[in-house]
């Protein structure tokens, strides 16, 4: 018989002090060989370079939110390391005994689906005992930690990546996955979905931060509208997110297997509609209407790393040599690197030095690194990826 193949995934944002405990301890009380896996939604403290240093397999990708980044961690597990149960973890949530995986596991394959009991919750109150055998039956959720079961996750999909921020997203996911029958009950009198939830090993930090009122508001009215849709979600939900999951991961390299391709080069266009295009002669990146006899511009996306090239005959890629200018280098590395920068809604920005680039309209769609903010004007959006044939 085929062992379980499980993964940890632990989320994060922000939180240095705690993975520098969390992730000993991790590797200290995992009493089975799994696979591990960070996601880090673009935190701005010595995340990216502890998660390094600690050499554990990670993403640190721009900020999309806690549905997007939990994504990040489920869709590696499952899809690209083909993990039959996936552990999710989050970065204030700290084992205290050794062996704590094993029920997660077992509840796991039992259910389909199943989350955390924290102890200074009212167990009286509720039905069951905490156990894989009898998980306690409640109307209270929190999503510090939960595990799915491949099957679960194949049937039932991901996080709804329109909640962005934080809000919602871990109730909506998990009353997907008790209506197609994991992980909890209907309850027939009430109309409530009542979620299965374990007593775990675990210290929960709880960790006073300020509430974004508004950010919840816009989750709930999402809650309201999506559900009585479909209960599958995939990680993306169009061609934009995949090509930015896909590009994300790929930064990601484990073994010997091979992990997930990041694609071709990526078309983009402006904000406005308008395909990049490159003016060898004037040194200018252009996005407007009368330009379409230029060659347009792919972008080479790494992670959260992206070098523009010129398509065409010479392919070329770009150098910025001025806030308003570029010049064609044939070396990759001798092109300018900026930092893709996730939208407030569909698209992204490109970022360097203190900068985003803009495709401004009051300079003849003259793209600048000349803005401080992601606006409009500043945002680009994904047009497809560059084929080796056909047009440019």
């Amino acid at each position: 018989m085929t062992e379980t193949r499980v993964g940890i995934g632990v989320t994060t944002y922000n939180r240095a002090a705690f993975l520098e405990t969390l992730i000993p301890v991790l590797r200290s009380y995992t009493a089975r060989p799994v696979e591990y896996f960070v996601a880090d939604d673009g935190s701005t403290d010595d995340t990216p370079a502890l998660l390094t240093r600690l050499d554990i397999p990670h993403v640190s990708a721009s900020n999309r939110g806690i549905a997007w980044n939990k994504n990040r961690a489920l869709f590696q597990l499952r899809c690209v390391r083909q993990c039959d149960v996936v552990i999710l973890i989050e970065d204030d949530t700290i084992p205290t005994q050794a062996r704590w995986e094993e029920p997660w596991i077992e509840a796991a394959l039992r259910y389909g689906h199943v989350n955390v009991w924290p102890d200074h919750w009212d167990a009286a109150a509720h039905d069951g005992t905490g156990t894989v055998e009898n998980p306690f039956v409640s109307s209270l959720l929190t999503g510090q930690c939960s595990a799915f079961s491949g099957a679960a996750l194949d049937l039932v999909g991901f996080m709804d990546t329109r909640f962005r921020k934080y809000g919602f997203e871990h109730i909506e996911h998990t009353r997907r996955m008790i209506t197609a029958g994991f992980g909890g009950v209907v309850d027939a009198a009430h109309q409530e979905l009542r979620p299965f939830l374990i007593r775990s090993p675990l210290t929960i930090h709880e960790i006073e931060k300020p509430v974004d009122e508004q950010a919840l508001l816009e989750n709930k009215q999402i809650f309201d509208r999506v559900k009585h849709e479909p209960l599958f979600r995939p990680a993306a939900r169009n061609d934009e997110e995949l090509a930015l999951l896909r590009a994300e991961l790929a930064a990601l390299r484990q073994d010997e297997r091979p992990g997930l391709s990041c694609g071709p080069d990526w078309q983009c266009r402006a904000a406005q509609a308008f395909a990049l295009r490159f003016d060898a002669a004037a040194g200018h990146v252009l996005g407007r209407a009368d330009v379409t006899h230029l060659p347009r511009i792919a972008l080479r996306v790494r992670g959260t790393e992206v070098r523009l090239r010129a398509t065409g005959e010479d392919g070329a890629w770009l150098r910025l040599v001025s806030a308003t200018g570029f010049a064609p280098v044939a070396a990759f590395d001798d092109a300018t690197a900026f930092t893709l920068v996730s939208a407030p809604g569909a698209g992204f920005g490109l970022f360097r030095d203190g900068a985003y680039l803009c495709c401004d309209r009051n300079d003849s769609g003259r793209v600048t690194l000349t803005r401080p903010t992601l606006n409009l004007w500043e945002t680009f959006c994904f047009d497809g990826y560059r084929l080796p044939f056909g047009p440019s």
